[in-house]
This record gives structure tokens, sequence and C-alpha cells, in this order.
């Protein structure tokens, strides 16, 4: 269940040490001060947990992964079903959700950009054909992705509106090859749309390295 959290290292060795380090690679730049206001902890506490100087109980453990990644009912759902755990079981429904909606429905963020639009928000009722027309994608591939955002809980759907609530935040590192389709997509569209002559603006930096 550790090596899912890609990139950072799976625990071995010295198991204590080990997880410590495991923690503190998830972390990235998010500093202890960060960590401790989501966890709910001292930043002394949190900085002896990610230095290996004290081993958190389970419950702290879940709280700093979870503060760290975002991901914390996943990883209890590498271990047991995940409807054993109540508590966690909406929030890791909404993941997997959100991991769909990044990985199998490209358009989704394009989409989610025209909801955020003056002019979408203009509209008197949602209109899945403005959004295609907008993108030019067939209407019910908008419908789908719509669908999508909703059971993630990145939009909020009535009658009156399609709203943005929240954000679409996947760690798509953690499917190689799903993360190899998403950029080959993106390609082929900027690809289509430079050949079709149409007016975006597109760029490209040569640079020099050293080895």
């Amino acid at each position: 269940m550790f090596a899912a959290f890609k990139p950072a290292p799976a625990p071995n060795g010295k198991q204590r040490l080990s997880v410590a380090s495991w923690l503190d690679s998830l972390r990235g730049s998010t500093s202890v001060v960060e960590l401790a206001q989501r966890t709910g902890r001292s930043r002394f506490s949190v900085a002896r947990w990610l230095s290996a100087a004290s081993v958190p109980r389970l419950p702290d453990f879940l709280r700093l992964l979870d503060a760290a990644t975002d991901r914390a009912a996943e990883w209890v759902a590498l271990l047991v079903a995940i409807d054993r755990v109540p508590s966690l079981e909406p929030a890791y429904r909404r993941m997997s959700a959100a991991r769909r909606v990044a990985l199998d429905l490209p358009w989704s963020e394009a989409v989610l950009r025209i909801l955020e639009t003056a002019e979408y928000a203009a509209l008197d009722a949602p209109s899945d054909s403005f959004i295609a027309s907008k993108l030019q994608i067939r209407k019910s591939d908008v419908a789908d992705i719509l669908h999508a955002l909703g059971d993630a809980g990145v939009i909020e759907r009535s009658a009156r509106s399609d709203r943005v609530t929240g954000t679409l935040l996947v760690d798509t590192k953690t499917d190689p090859d799903a993360l190899q389709r998403l950029r080959r997509h993106w390609a082929e569209v900027a690809l289509a749309r430079v050949r079709a002559g149409k007016d975006d603006w597109f760029a490209y930096n040569v640079i020099s390295v050293s080895e």
C-alpha cells in the first residue's frame, strides 16, 4: 500500500525511520507549520514524527498522511474494504470519481474553465450545448463530464446553474499509462487546432542547459 504513493519510496529496513522518511517525501514543499495547521497538531509533534524522533498514533498518522496528500482514504482502502470504514467511504468515493474524471475524461478541465466564465454564468440555465460549441466537442461528452464532475464533488448542479465548488486534484503519477494518454490527448488537440488555423496561442522555448 505504501508503494502506491509514488514517487515516495516505500518503507523498508528500519521501519520507524523508513515510515518517517516516506511521510517526509510525500509532503514535498509543504512546510511543517502548514502540516501542523492541517492536522490540528503542534508543529513540534509534526516535526518529531517526520524525523522519527517519535511515532504518531494511528489517528495522527492518518491525519498527517491526509494533510500531505489528501489520500488517507485511499491508503486505508488498500488495507480493508472501504465500506468497513464508513467515516472515510464518502471521501474515497469522491476521490475515485475525481480520478476517473481527470484521467478518463480529459476534456473535464476545459469544461470547468468554461463553467467559470462570466459568459456562462450569465446564461439563464445550464447549457450542455453552449459548452459543446465552445470546445467543439460532442454534447453527449459534455453531459457525461458534468455528471462525473458532480459525482466527484467538484461542481454543484441545479436547474438554474452548474457551479464550480471544488478543485479537481488528482495525483496522476499513480497511473503512468493514464498520464501518457492524457498528455497524448492534449498534444493531439493542439496539433489539430494548429493545422486548422484556429486563433489560439502556441509557443515553445529552446534553451541550453549544463550536463
